[in-house]
């Protein structure tokens, strides 16, 4: 999901990005079971209101991910200590996922030998 200038950022949205966060460490997990643990809180509801600090800590376990593979050169800049959480923001996040999952992807097919096509992967 893309947001803009008219996008709300809801409970909905940061629920997701955590819990997708949590999905792919799991993944991650499986083969590699010293990533660094992380801390994700997805029972957000609309009475809750995310702290700056909050989004670092969604930011710091997103930029975990990629601790064991090599970045890819498109993977967004996360910086922490921001003092704004923007639509640029949460469209960084997203993007940041969406590439941690295709990496996952193309590396289980490796491992797994089944359909590897020999496409570049990073690991």
């Amino acid at each position: 999901m893309r947001y803009n200038l008219s996008s709300r950022y809801t409970c909905e949205d940061i629920n997701r990005v955590e819990a997708k966060t949590k999905e792919l460490w799991d993944l991650i997990y499986a083969v590699n079971p010293n990533i660094t643990s992380i801390t994700e809180k997805t029972d957000w509801d609309y009475l809750d209101i995310p702290l700056l600090l909050d989004i670092d800590r969604v930011k710091n376990n997103i930029m975990l991910l990629p601790a064991h593979y090599i970045k890819p050169s498109q993977f967004p800049n996360l910086l922490l200590g921001e003092r704004i959480f923007n639509f640029v923001v949460a469209n960084k996040l997203e993007v940041a996922l969406e590439l941690m999952e295709e990496i996952i992807d193309k590396a289980e097919l490796r491992f797994s030998n089944e359909g590897y096509s020999g496409d570049t992967i990073w690991l």
